[in-house]
């Protein structure tokens, strides 16, 4: 068997600053090229397997940059970034407790790694844990208040626990703090969705998109405010607003209303008036089933400008 050469440290070092400037760049699959050279000639070097995990997972490549972020974690396994890193990647295969291990082995290590907070934030915004979501962005942002991600997160949480008011100056900073992050607007352009502004949220969205066109998530959400800015589609966009804020959602509306038109004829009222309203209520049911299938057939005919 070959034995490396005696400059291999410093080749491999090199190696590295290349793959640097690839990712740099954006050019990750040159930079795994680089790193598994690197790797040949140092294959104990955790900071490498690192490296190649982060080129693994801008790539989509999830199962092998788990794997090297597991091989960082072999060969350092005190590092709180690396397991950070490993957490992000079992949220996005929906490991979600191993997740949250890892994250709290993470803040055991490195209480002050502000980003080991937002990614907590973030895993307990994805199950629903409203609530301690934000007490986690919000020790995030204590430790680093000029982060404009977590401003921009912590904004779609309180959009979601509809706290209008505040999700809007707390996405509004976060932009403020970076313009020219797109994921900011982004994720201001959701919250402003989300709390009954769809025009501001179609321009935040808009320049979300110019400034990375690529992403899908948010060309979803930018046809989401661009629906929600035809006035065809205005009344059920009010009433997915509605039906958000109640308990049970569109079952409480759905068993309002049958309450109340039978509550209306066992209180002896007008027949006639039950029966508008009855006819009323059907007709925005079949509305609520055709309104999406027309806005979307009028933004096909006549885009935003």
């Amino acid at each position: 068997m070959s034995q490396p050469p005696e400059d291999a440290p410093s080749i491999a070092d090199a190696l590295a600053r290349r793959a640097g400037y690839y990712a740099e760049a954006g050019q990750h699959g040159r930079a795994e090229q680089q790193l598994r050279r690197a790797l040949a000639l140092a294959p104990d070097d955790p900071l490498l397997h690192h490296r190649l995990s982060m080129a693994l997972s801008y790539q989509d490549r999830d199962e092998e940059a788990e794997y090297e972020a597991r091989e960082t974690l072999r060969l350092l396994p005190d590092s709180a970034g690396a397991r950070m890193h490993l957490a992000r990647l079992l949220m996005d295969r929906g490991a979600h407790v191993e997740a949250e291990l890892a994250l709290v082995e993470a803040l055991r290590l490195e209480p002050e790694l502000s980003h080991a907070w937002l990614v907590y934030g973030l895993l307990m915004f994805k199950t629903g844990h409203l609530a301690k979501a934000e007490q986690l962005l919000r020790r995030s942002l204590a430790l680093d208040p000029e982060d404009a991600t977590a401003h921009a997160y912590l904004g779609l949480v309180l959009a979601d626990a509809k706290r209008v008011g505040d999700a809007r100056a707390m996405g509004a900073a976060g932009v403020a703090l970076d313009p020219g992050d797109a994921g900011g607007h982004a994720l201001l352009g959701r919250s402003l969705l989300l709390s009954g502004r769809p025009w501001a949220a179609r321009a935040a969205l808009r320049e979300a998109l110019r400034l990375d066109p690529s992403n899908d998530v948010w060309q979803a959400w930018h046809r989401d405010a661009d629906r929600a800015c035809r006035a065809i589609y205005w009344p059920m966009y009010a009433f997915n607003l509605l039906i958000d804020r109640l308990p049970g959602k569109e079952w409480a509306v759905w068993g309002g209303m049958l309450a109340l038109i039978y509550g209306l004829r066992a209180a002896g009222v007008d027949p006639a008036l039950v029966s508008r309203i009855t006819l009323g209520w059907l007709a925005f049911v079949i509305y609520s089933w055709l309104a999406r299938p027309l806005v979307d057939r009028w933004i096909r005919l006549l885009p935003a400008p």
